[in-house]
């Protein structure tokens, strides 16, 4: 699991504790500095500096030593004939860098270093602390006995016992427990390109500041599941729909998609088989829950872990199950998959009436996994769709009808492409065929793609699409045939952050001041109603126009009440959610300006005024009705001018957001959110969800009737924390 460092060139020599043990490498934890994200360490105390240990350590190279020169033990009264300790044989093979305990001896006979009491060494496999350590010069081995614990940036690992083979970089460790990274920082640990950090090895002088209880836990993502049963959907809280529905929402949901990922994770093994690149383990149990018991844990008998220079940690299970509560066990298939986006690898049904024309199999393949560029397939078999064309049926998605069957016709692909052009150059490519016949692809396929780059405070986008469906409020769900432009938008800016101004710790209290601002182009192919613009051929009634948009906004969060949220424990305010909830009350007066001209002559300019409101009370630790979130958003838009097209024409100029969430009983919770066009008094846009909230998962099912929509979605939490993680 722990990978190495270059050797040097460099001679070891005995040091007693005496006046030369002033020249061994040591640094008080008074000196260091705070302890980094996924430290086994908390934050470092003020301390006087430990005492002085004898140390095996690699000097600086004289050019008169030689390997095989005496190296003498400093007696503590002059004697006739001083003994002179065993020569030590050069080293730099096997990549020791220094060996440090309270007592130290070396059997020349046996070619045997031993380290007892608080022992600790530094080699190119990592850092090593055990209560004793004993190096083999003759079979370039060591073995660790006692507490052992075995650390590679954040990488680490603790056990009874470890051997372990210096010169083929790998080992058995027992009875082991300890975190890993899958992300780029764990594909760092283990490159032997890289020295191991040296923060947490220069501040400990015993196991015992290993050992330490969990704190400081927060989470830092998540691994997000969803399926969309229905079509794409969008979020009725998403205001930027009801101020500017042309907008492109990154909230739209469609079909079987994974984001996000886990990486801190925690595993527990009877044994496990150390290699240059990664580990294999036996009967374990891995889990992204920083504490014990865990709420979620993939019980495994066989896994393995690899992560080759340059590449993504990639992880296999065999044999395994996911076990939720520690009672519910949930089989899972072998799988050898990279921890973190776009990579399903399990057969999944999914249900689509708009293009598929009903239930579906799919199962994605990873074609590509590399750190620049990811490409995977998801070929889908449409059983539905397959059952009624057997039946004689003729239609297609979208009320597309055949004049014959074709086998093709019964079967789509999904294929995702994912790249990393340049440092701050992303391309992301979604092509989904409904159907693979090539006479039906016009009518049967959809297209997503950007070409973003990344210039600091804004962002410049390229996109193409082909046949977007886009939700419009009162209007439904619209189509744009197809589109091609370019976007410059600014994230969103705190500008008294920028300013300098920070908020105060008295409420009420203005906690920001958010700016944002989007400037696009775009062609546009898509439906309209104005008869001047369908030509001769009225029919299917599109239109082809250039769009120049302008839209700014401004956000002024106020914060009227808050309490302090409970600490971060597992019986307190990690007990049903990932993060401690906060009780208060907010309000958001915001105003944005959408200024919208179009080729043919014709503009829509808009400016909307919203006051929302966001009420939290109960903490969510208590067993019942311990949690209520109420929260209200008004919009009033006035202008000028209509957009010829149907998709982005702004109709809704009247609404009220309504939304609430309340706890049950425990983790279930029950919510509502609609938004209602005031004009007509007409709810356009309802969806209802019920969820099983816990601290390291979550499981909801949602349904808007409005956009005949399903969605159930799975999160695993992803948390950051200091110690090693089980002890509560």
């Amino acid at each position: 699991m722990l990978d190495s460092l270059p050797p040097t060139s460099v001679v070891a020599e005995i040091v007693a504790p005496t006046e030369r043990v002033e020249q061994a490498i040591a640094q008080s934890p008074a000196n260091a500095s705070p302890a980094a994200p996924g430290s086994v360490l908390p934050p470092s105390q003020d301390a006087s500096p430990p005492p002085a240990r004898p140390s095996l350590r690699l000097p600086a190279p004289t050019p008169a030593a030689s390997p095989t020169d005496p190296v003498t033990t400093p007696t503590t009264a002059p004697q006739p004939q001083a003994e002179t300790a065993p020569a030590l044989p050069n080293l730099e093979s096997l990549g020791i860098v220094r060996l440090q305990a309270d007592r130290q001896s070396f059997d020349g006979e046996r070619q045997l270093v031993i380290a007892q009491g608080r022992a600790s060494l530094r080699f190119r496999g990592g850092v090593l602390f055990a209560d004793e350590i004993q190096v083999n010069l003759q079979a370039n081995t060591l073995k660790a006995e006692g507490r052992v614990w075995l650390l590679r940036g954040q990488q680490v690992a603790r056990g009874s016992q470890l051997t372990y083979n210096l010169l083929q970089e790998s080992g058995t460790l027992l009875n082991a427990q300890g975190r890993f990274n899958t992300g780029p920082t764990g594909a760092r640990d283990l490159d032997p390109s890289i020295p191991p950090s040296t923060d947490i090895a220069d501040r400990i002088q015993s196991v015992e500041e290993l050992e330490q209880p969990v704190t400081n836990v927060r989470r830092i993502g998540q691994l997000l599941v969803t399926s969309a049963f229905g079509g794409e959907y969008t979020d009725p809280s998403d205001l930027q729909s009801l101020t500017n529905p042309g907008a492109v929402l990154p909230t739209q949901i469609s079909g079987f998609d994974i984001r996000g990922g886990v990486q801190n994770v925690r595993f527990q093994a009877d044994r496990l088989d150390l290699g240059p690149d990664g580990w294999t383990a036996k009967d374990i149990a891995l889990t992204n829950d920083p504490f014990a018991p865990p709420q979620a844990e993939i019980r495994s008998a066989q896994a393995t872990y690899q992560a080759p220079p340059g590449s993504l940690g990639s992880l296999g299970i065999f044999g395994s199950g996911l076990v939720l509560e520690n009672s519910l066990r949930i089989p899972l298939p072998d799988n050898n998959s990279v921890v973190q986006e776009r990579e399903g690898g399990i057969l999944t049904v999914g249900f689509d009436g708009v293009d598929r024309n009903g239930a579906f199999l799919e199962r994605e393949f990873s074609v590509i996994n590399e750190n620049n560029i990811q490409l995977s397939l998801t070929p889908q078999f449409l059983l539905q769709r397959a059952i009624n064309l057997a039946g004689g049926g003729r239609e297609l998605g979208n009320d597309v009808e055949v004049n014959s069957v074709n086998p093709l016709d019964a079967f789509g692909l999904v294929g995702r492409l994912n790249a990393n052009i340049a440092p701050n150059t992303q391309f992301s490519l979604i092509t989904n065929l409904a159907s693979l016949n090539p006479e039906n692809l016009g009518t049967q396929s959809r297209i997503s793609s950007d070409l973003r780059q990344d210039f600091g405070f804004f962002d410049l986008l390229l996109n193409y699409r082909y046949r977007e469906r886009r939700f419009n409020g009162s209007l439904g769900v619209q189509t744009v045939q197809q589109s091609y432009g370019v976007t410059l938008e600014t994230r969103r800016l705190n500008l008294l952050a920028l300013a300098g101004v920070n908020p105060s710790d008295t409420f009420p209290r203005i906690d920001g001041l958010n700016f944002r601002f989007q400037a696009s182009y775009q062609n546009l192919l898509a439906l309209t109603d104005q008869p001047n613009l369908l030509g001769a051929q009225p029919s299917p009634a599109l239109a082809n126009l250039n769009r120049f948009q302008l839209e700014t906004g401004l956000t002024l969060p106020i914060t009227l009440w808050r309490e302090d949220p409970l600490p971060a424990t597992p019986d307190a305010g990690l007990r049903y959610t990932s993060a401690p909830v906060t009780p208060g009350l907010r309000i958001i007066p915001e105003i944005t300006g959408v200024i919208t001209n179009y080729s043919d002559g014709t503009s829509q300019n808009s400016l909307a005024y919203r006051f929302g409101a966001d009420l939290t009370l109960g903490k969510f630790a208590g067993d019942f009705f311990d949690y209520t979130n109420l929260r209200a958003d008004y919009l009033r838009s006035t202008g000028q001018g209509f957009s010829p097209f149907l998709f982005d024409r702004l109709v809704d100029r009247n609404v009220l957001v309504l939304g609430a969430t309340q706890q049950l009983l425990g983790p279930f919770l029950v919510g509502v959110t609609s938004a209602i066009n005031l004009d007509t008094n007409e709810a356009f846009n309802t969806t209802y969800r019920l969820e099983y909230s816990r601290r390291a998962f979550g499981v909801s099912l949602s349904y808007n009737p409005n956009q005949q929509v399903g969605i159930l979605a799975i999160q695993l939490n992803d948390f950051d924390w200091q110690g090693l993680g089980g002890q509560n």
